[in-house]
C-alpha cells in the first residue's frame, strides 16, 4: 500500500513565479507520496489548500490542519531540486510491461482510500486528488469507490 504525508517542500523560485518575489527559494506545504522502499515518489504539483463543501467540511478541514502540522513538524523539508520523480515515470512504463506492478493511479487511488478510510480525508478531498497531482490520464472517475 501506498504512504503518504504533508511535508514542507524547498522549491527554486523561477522568474515570474509568483510565490515569492526576489527570494531564491520559497516554502511550501505539499502531499509526498512514498513508494514500496518508503522512498519518495511523487509529491502534488501546488501547495496544498484546505477546501471542503462536504457536510462535515469544517471538521475535515481541522482535521486536516493538525494532520498537516504534525507532519511539518515530524518531517524534515525536502528540497524539490533532488526530489526524485524518476520513479513515477519508471512505474507507469512499468505497468505496460509488469502486471503485477500496480500503476502510479493504482497507487494514488490506494493511499487516498485508506487516508479516507483513517476519517483524516474527507470525499471532496479525495476527489481533489486529482486536480493536485501532475499524472496523465487520471480522471475523477479513477477516484470513484466503484
Amino acid at each position: 500500500m501506498t504512504t503518504w504525508n504533508y511535508r514542507i517542500v524547498r522549491s527554486l523560485n523561477t522568474p515570474g513565479d509568483a510565490a515569492t518575489s526576489g527570494a531564491e527559494h520559497y516554502h511550501s506545504l505539499r502531499e509526498i507520496y512514498y513508494n514500496e522502499d518508503g522512498k519518495p515518489s511523487m509529491m502534488t504539483v501546488k501547495a496544498i489548500s484546505f477546501v471542503s463543501d462536504a457536510d462535515d467540511a469544517v471538521e475535515e478541514i481541522i482535521r486536516s490542519l493538525e494532520m498537516a502540522i504534525r507532519d511539518a513538524k515530524r518531517y524534515p523539508v525536502i528540497d524539490e531540486e533532488e526530489f526524485d520523480r524518476s520513479e513515477a515515470v519508471r512505474r507507469e512504463r512499468q505497468k505496460d510491461t509488469d502486471p503485477e506492478e500496480p500503476s502510479l493511479s493504482e497507487s494514488i487511488i490506494s493511499a487516498a482510500e485508506g487516508a479516507h478510510k483513517a476519517g483524516v480525508m474527507g470525499d471532496e478531498t479525495k476527489a481533489s486528488i486529482v486536480d493536485r497531482l501532475s499524472v496523465p490520464g487520471l480522471s475523477d472517475t479513477d477516484l470513484n469507490d466503484g
